[in-house]
């Protein structure tokens, strides 16, 4: 590709990373839980793929670590994804981690439980769709 001088200040990077995709209704299948204290990388699969992610849901940690929530082979959880990502060398889009901002539900025996963060995003969903447009 031939770039003009003038077009030349449009083609420079100030950053490599890109803005982080998010994904709030994102069904993640937890294989490896971390069930002690710290902040260790679990395991889960997204879209077929394996990834390792940063859990940052305080509220579904303390319930997996005491016990309240039990992660069994097959446990989804329907959760917000944050993917970050940068572009490389070559100019490709790569994905750098993984980060579960927000568990809404887990499944339970087959059946869906809603977490308290769940039901205040829906609360808030809910308030944001009854409010009118101030300029509509």
């Amino acid at each position: 590709q031939f770039v003009e001088r003038d077009d030349f200040k449009n083609f420079i990077l100030v950053s490599d990373y890109l803005p982080p995709m998010i994904n709030e209704n994102a069904l993640v299948e937890i294989v490896s839980p971390v069930l002690s204290k710290g902040r260790f990388k679990w395991k889960g699969n997204y879209n077929n793929s394996p990834i390792s992610f940063s859990m940052k849901s305080d509220e579904f940690i303390s319930l997996v670590q005491s016990g309240k929530v039990e992660c069994k082979s097959g446990t989804t959880i329907n959760c917000t994804l944050e993917i970050e990502r940068k572009i490389n060398s070559e100019g490709m889009e790569k994905i750098t981690s993984y980060n579960i901002l927000q568990v809404n539900s887990y499944q339970e025996q087959g059946k869906p439980v809603e977490t308290t963060e769940g039901k205040h995003q829906k609360q808030k969903q809910e308030v944001t769709k009854r409010q009118l447009d101030l300029f509509g």
